[in-house]
């Protein structure tokens, strides 16, 4: 068994653990404070929840636990997240893990899905730049935003598939190319039915002189698809020749009108594409996926990171080759990006295939 401290990097390290087979023990969980937290033990039910034959021990504090990790199984099923964290929170860990099930995933989550108040993701982020992403490694995810739910009382509803894989599919992804079209959702829930599309229209303005391919949407959701809170909010992506995709959120905060709330999301966003030009992943997905080039095919996985490599991708690295000894290459480019590059396991889905 493995014995880890602290609280940092928690999914990370519950994930290496469970694909890797291995039993894990993490203590010191903010010792002589609170110890888990509510979101974190909701994690820990959703894991048991997609696997056979899991066992979790808690100590008495709250701050330490024992997890021996079971057989993926997936399946259909309906989870309700703690309103805490945003739904991506669970998400990204469900789309990473899912290829491995027996059954694939196909869920139906409850929650928050934006939040204002956290460092998180959008669900629309993960729908528009996330899961086209991971296709590049899986057969398509599936994300359907049935309400939604705005921070901090949440509502939101979420359905999410993820085939199940025999095997990955290898990447080679180093030239992402230029970006040649933006495309968006403007979104909001319990409000004036006017603020949506204020959102839209000064988008417009901001973007149409610097980009002839545009196209924005406008989503405004009442009564029990609005979810428990106001707000509103807009998800903007960047696709380029290669179908490279970088996005960002905009979430309105207290007293903030929608043309504040656009105007940052283009700041945002153009921010983002000059600092992963030249890059084929954005920079929220780094670490998720490294674990799917490392458990990939026995041939060489590369991709290009951009100019800034986000600390948890450092210690994704580091777990993976202390769970699967694999060795990353991390090769600084001439235009500041990164070249990342892995020989992979071969990790198969044992599970699908003894069907």
């Amino acid at each position: 068994m493995k014995t880890l401290q602290g609280s940092a990097n928690f999914r990370e390290r519950l994930l290496c653990a469970i694909l890797a087979f291995e039993p894990i023990e993490i203590i010191n969980i903010r010792q002589y404070r609170e110890g888990l937290r509510d979101h974190e033990i909701c994690l820990l039910r959703l894991i048991q929840h997609i696997s056979h034959g899991s066992r979790l021990e808690i100590s008495e504090d709250n701050c330490s636990f024992e997890f021996h990790p079971g057989s993926l199984i997936g399946g259909n099923f309906t989870f309700h997240c703690d309103i805490g964290r945003c739904l991506s929170y669970y998400m990204l860990f469900l789309m990473t893990v899912g290829a491995f099930c027996r059954e694939g995933i196909d869920c139906t989550l409850y929650g928050v899905t934006t939040h204002n108040k956290t460092s998180d993701v959008s669900v629309h982020f993960l729908k528009h730049v996330a899961a086209p992403l991971y296709s590049r490694f899986l057969d398509q995810i599936d994300i359907n935003i049935l309400s939604y739910g705005f921070g901090p009382n949440g509502g939101g509803v979420v359905k999410l598939f993820v085939p199940e894989m025999i095997e990955l599919k290898s990447i080679n992804s180093t030239t992402p190319g230029k970006y040649v079209k933006v495309g968006g959702v403007s979104y909001g829930g319990r409000i004036a039915a006017n603020l949506v599309p204020r959102l839209t229209t000064e988008i417009r303005r901001l973007l149409d002189d610097k980009i002839t391919d545009l196209y924005i949407n406008n989503d405004h959701r009442k009564g029990r698809h609005a979810g428990e809170s106001p707000g509103f909010a807009c998800c903007l992506y960047a696709t380029s020749v290669t179908n490279t995709v970088v996005g960002v959120d905009s979430v309105a905060q207290g007293g903030e009108s929608p043309e504040d709330v656009s105007s940052r999301g283009v700041r945002k966003l153009l921010s983002r594409m000059k600092e992963e030009s030249g890059a084929s992943i954005p920079f929220p997905l780094q670490e998720w996926i490294l674990p799917l080039m490392a458990l990939n095919q026995r041939v060489f996985q590369r991709v290009m990171f951009g100019r800034k490599v986000s600390s948890k991708s450092i210690v994704m690295l580091k777990l993976i080759r202390h769970f699967f000894n694999v060795k990353f290459s991390v090769q600084k480019q001439d235009s500041g990006c990164a070249l990342i590059t892995c020989r992979g396991k071969g990790y198969t889905n044992m599970s699908r295939s003894a069907i």
